[in-house]
């Protein structure tokens, strides 16, 4: 629906979905299920376009079913001391989303978005004093929901184009979760927020494209398992330069510096510097090209990611001690006239 300066738009859908279980465990009768419901989703949005300014505001409403390992009627024996269960019957989530958006002058951008969750599946777990087994059972949960705001502004500076970006992102996770030293699970909050802003800058003429950025990161985690971790930062240096050389000579090369601090494991704290070069020869009419690569040059290339969920703490660590140089010959065939 149009008129004027407004602009509406509505939409609605309903999926029938059928889910069959069937499972049979040991020394015990086949078991079928049929599990059939109908989702609902929908969404409104409302677009206001005043000159140069608009402003957008939407709403989104889905469902969703819960997964079908959930459905099984088993136990699962295979750790005596952990046993998993299935549920029968669980109510399906549902999801709200709130969205609005400002822009101004097509230089100046806003937009926050908020979603809530209800009926999250999860896990919860008891513990039966007289087998001493920890069961686990598949539920619902409500509580969590997160928000994320972002700004985008354009600018001139020293007669170039530049471009700010800001955003802030905060998530109240609620599970639950089953501390060190505890029997059964209890409902824990856990906090995420984080906050981010880069700088970027690009210019291009006849010989030279470059662009480069400058962003910077602030992030915390609390809650339950998270009570005395300190702030982390992240800094991130990235510059990309291509170079248009006479008689069809190219270079690139591409560059990230990155440093973190506050971590907990101290590797996590390492600086880094990855350089990538690349020079390229185009001939016969620019249809072929020959390329020499040097990937990694100063052999920094690592990553360590690193989880803590709610008895284990994973990590994963993968490191490139090595550079990489690769030479290739590409011809493009004018098969079908796309040339002219």
């Amino acid at each position: 629906l149009e008129w004027d300066h407004f602009r509406i738009a509505a939409t609605t859908a309903t999926i029938p979905v059928v889910q069959y279980v069937s499972t049979q465990q040991d020394g015990m009768e086949k078991d079928t299920q049929t599990h059939k419901t109908l989702l609902y989703r929908a969404s409104l949005n409302t677009r206001i376009a005043l000159e140069e300014n608009n402003i957008t505001l939407g709403y989104d409403y889905r469902e969703n079913t819960p997964r079908t390992n959930m459905l099984m009627n088993i136990k699962d024996y295979s750790d005596p001391l952990r046993v998993r269960t299935g549920a029968t019957k669980m109510t399906r989530s549902q999801q709200h989303t709130i969205n609005a958006k400002y822009e101004m002058n097509y230089i100046f951008t806003v937009d926050e978005q908020i979603c809530f969750n209800q009926h999250t599946p999860s896990y919860k777990v008891i513990y039966d004093k007289v087998t001493g087994q920890h069961i686990s059972t598949p539920t619902t949960i409500n509580g969590n929901w997160y928000s994320m705001t972002n700004l985008h502004y354009d600018f001139r500076m020293f007669k170039q184009n530049f471009s700010l970006t800001a955003s802030y992102q905060h998530s109240h996770f609620v599970n639950y979760m089953q501390e060190y030293g505890s029997q059964e699970s209890t409902k824990g909050t856990t906090r995420h927020n984080r906050l981010t802003a880069q700088l970027s800058h690009s210019i291009s003429n006849k010989w030279i494209v470059a662009s480069s950025s400058v962003r910077y990161g602030l992030a915390r985690m609390s809650g339950v398992s998270y009570s005395t971790k300190p702030v982390n930062g992240d800094f991130r240096l990235n510059t990309y330069l291509t170079l248009f050389l006479p008689r069809n000579f190219e270079c690139n090369c591409d560059a990230t510096y990155s440093l973190r601090h506050g971590h907990e494991l101290r590797e996590l704290n390492k600086s880094r510097f990855v350089l990538n070069a690349c020079f390229r020869y185009l001939f016969l009419k620019r249809q072929a090209t020959v390329e020499v690569q040097w990937k990694d040059v100063f052999r920094q290339m690592r990553n360590i990611d690193v989880s803590n969920m709610d008895y284990t703490r994973t990590e994963m660590r993968t490191f490139g001690n090595t550079s990489m140089a690769l030479a290739t010959f590409k011809y493009r065939f004018n098969m079908f006239g796309a040339g002219k």
